[in-house]
C-alpha cells in the first residue's frame, strides 16, 4: 500500500478504536438492570456520566406543564408576559441543575405555558415543589405572649395542621384570639410561634446563600446551615435591627415556616449570617439553591401532569432497539445478497456508521429519545441510499466494459453529486426542524443530522478505502457487484 492509502487506513482503524473506547461504558452501564441503574445513578456513579443519556419517555420521568398567572403581573401585554415565561424558565433552570438531574428539558409553549420534563425523577410532588417553591426569606421579630399556649390548644382542637397555617388557612375563631400585630407559624423543629405580622427584613437584599457548617455564634446553634450574604443596604438595615433587639429572639422564616428563631446577642454589623435547623445536606442545598435562584417572576399553576415509570420507559428502550435491529439486520440482507460481496463491503461501512453515530451521542451527551431512535433509522437508510447509488454508478461503468479500478473511481465520483444533494436537502430540513421545533422534534433533527454527516463520510471514504486496499492487496481483474 502507498502513503496515502496507510495513512488512511489508519485513521480508520484509529477512528474505530476511539468510538469503541466511547461506547464500552454504554455496554457496562446498560447491561445492569434497570433497579440497579437507579440506584447507582441516585449514588452519582461516575459512569452514569460517560454513557448516551435516555430521555424521558425511554428512561421514565415527571413531565409538567405550568402556566403563568398573568394577572399577577404589571400588565397583560405580550412582551410583559414573554419576559415573565423567560424570567420564569431562567430560575427553574437554575433550580434543577443546582439539583443535579441529567438532562431536563425547560421551555415556552405557546403565549404563557412552561413545559418541564425531569428524566429520572419519579417523584412528582418533589418535583412540583421545587420547582414552584417561591422562597420567601423573612425575619420576623419573636413575640413573647401568654396567649401562645390558648392560641395553640384551641389549633389542636380544631385539628389545625403545620401546612393548613403555612397556606394562611388558619380559621377565623383563632385569628381573632391572635395579639394585635403579630401572626403564628410553625416552626421546622415542631410547635408554633408569636412573630410580629411584619417582615422586619426580607430576601429582597439576599445577596448570595449557601450550604456550610453550623458554628455556635451568636445567630446560629451547629449543624448543617445555609450562609446568607445581603447586599450593602440590607446588610445597613441587619445591623440596625440587631442593635435594637439584643438579648430578643429573631425568627428566620421560609415560606411562612421558621427555619430558626435564635437570640441575638450582639450587633452583628456586615450582612452575614446563618439559618441553622434540623437540615440535611440536600434539604440545605435545595434551600440555598431556591434562594439563589430567585422568585418566579410570576406565580404558576400545573396545567398537565404525568409521570412515566422506569419500567414503561424499559420497554419503550426494547421496543425501539428491537424495530432498529430486524430493519438493521434485513438491510445488511439485502446488501449481502443483491450486491454480493460489495454489498458486504457496504454493510461493514454501515456497521462503522451506526458505531460512529452512537460514539458522537455519547461523547457530547446528546439526550436520546423515541423520535432520537427514528433519526438514527433513518439516518442509517440515507446511508444505504448512499452505497446503493454508488453501486449502481459502479454497474453502468463495468457494463461499458471498463477495468474494475477505473469502474469504481468512474462511480465514486458519478455519485458523489446525487449523494451530495440528497443529503444535504435533508440537512437543511432537520436544521428547520431543529430550528422552529421543541424537545423530542428537536432530538430527532439533531439525531438525523449527525447520523447524515457520518453516513456522508463512511460512505463516500470508507468504502472506497476499502476497495483501494482489496486493490492494492488482492489486485482483482472481476468485481461482485
Amino acid at each position: 500500500m502507498n502513503t496515502k492509502l496507510s495513512w488512511k487506513v489508519g485513521a480508520i482503524v484509529a477512528s474505530l478504536v476511539a468510538a469503541l473506547y466511547i461506547l464500552y461504558p454504554n455496554l457496562i452501564w446498560y447491561s445492569l438492570p434497570l433497579q440497579e441503574r437507579t440506584v447507582q445513578a441516585k449514588r452519582k456513579n461516575p459512569l452514569a456520566q460517560k454513557v448516551v443519556p435516555f430521555g424521558l419517555d425511554l428512561q421514565g420521568g415527571v413531565h409538567l406543564v405550568y402556566a403563568i398567572d398573568t394577572s399577577k403581573l404589571p400588565d397583560e401585554s405580550d412582551e410583559t408576559v414573554r419576559q415573565a415565561v423567560d424570567q420564569n424558565i431562567v430560575v427553574i433552570n437554575n433550580r434543577i441543575d443546582a439539583l443535579g438531574v441529567t438532562n431536563p428539558l425547560v421551555f415556552g409553549q405557546g403565549r404563557n405555558f412552561i413545559v418541564i420534563q425531569m428524566p429520572g425523577v419519579y417523584e412528582s410532588e418533589e418535583a412540583k415543589r421545587l420547582v414552584g417553591k417561591t422562597a420567601l426569606l423573612e425575619f420576623r421579630m419573636v413575640k413573647q405572649d401568654e396567649s401562645l399556649l390558648k392560641i395553640v390548644e384551641a389549633m389542636d382542637k380544631a385539628k389545625v395542621q403545620p401546612e393548613d397555617v403555612m397556606n394562611d388557612r388558619l380559621p377565623a375563631d383563632i385569628k381573632k384570639m391572635l395579639p394585635a400585630g403579630t401572626d403564628i407559624l410553625p416552626s421546622r423543629d415542631g410547635g408554633y410561634l408569636l412573630v410580629d405580622d411584619k417582615a422586619a427584613l426580607t430576601g429582597k437584599y439576599l445577596k448570595k446563600a449557601r450550604v456550610e457548617l453550623g458554628s455556635s455564634g451568636r445567630m446560629n446553634m451547629g449543624g448543617t446551615a445555609i450562609g446568607f450574604e445581603l447586599d450593602s443596604e440590607g446588610a445597613t438595615l441587619f445591623e440596625t435591627l440587631t442593635s435594637a433587639h439584643i438579648n430578643e429572639r429573631l425568627a428566620i422564616v421560609l415560606d411562612r415556616q421558621i427555619q430558626s428563631a435564635p437570640n441575638i446577642q450582639s450587633r452583628i454589623p456586615g450582612g452575614h449570617g446563618q439559618i441553622t435547623g434540623s437540615f440535611s445536606d440536600q434539604e440545605a442545598k435545595n434551600l440555598a439553591n431556591i434562594l439563589n435562584s430567585g422568585n418566579l417572576q410570576a406565580p404558576m399553576t400545573v396545567e398537565e401532569e404525568r409521570t412515566v415509570g422506569p419500567e414503561l420507559g424499559e420497554d419503550s428502550i426494547r421496543s425501539g432497539f428491537k424495530a432498529m435491529a430486524v430493519g438493521f439486520v434485513l438491510v445488511i440482507l439485502f446488501m449481502a445478497v443483491y450486491y454480493k460481496i460489495s454489498g458486504v463491503l457496504a454493510d461493514v461501512a454501515l456497521l462503522l456508521n451506526l458505531v460512529y453515530l452512537l460514539a458522537v451521542m455519547s461523547w457530547c451527551k446528546f439526550t436520546l429519545t423515541m423520535p432520537g431512535i427514528a433519526g438514527v433509522i433513518l439516518s442509517l437508510a440515507m446511508a444505504v441510499d448512499a452505497n446503493v447509488i454508488i453501486l449502481e454508478r459502479v454497474r453502468e461503468e463495468l457494463r461499458k466494459g471498463k477495468d474494475v479500478r477505473f469502474a469504481v473511481e468512474e462511480g465514486y465520483a458519478k455519485a458523489f453529486s446525487a449523494i451530495l444533494d440528497g443529503n444535504v436537502t435533508t440537512v437543511i430540513a432537520a436544521l428547520f426542524l431543529f430550528q422552529f421545533g421543541t424537545g423530542p422534534v428537536q432530538g430527532f433533527a439533531l439525531t438525523l443530522t449527525i447520523g447524515l454527516t457520518i453516513s456522508m463520510i463512511t460512505a463516500i471514504t470508507v468504502t472506497k478505502a476499502f476497495y483501494e486496499v482489496w486493490f492494492a492487496v488482492a489486485k482483482p481483474q472481476t468485481l461482485s457487484v
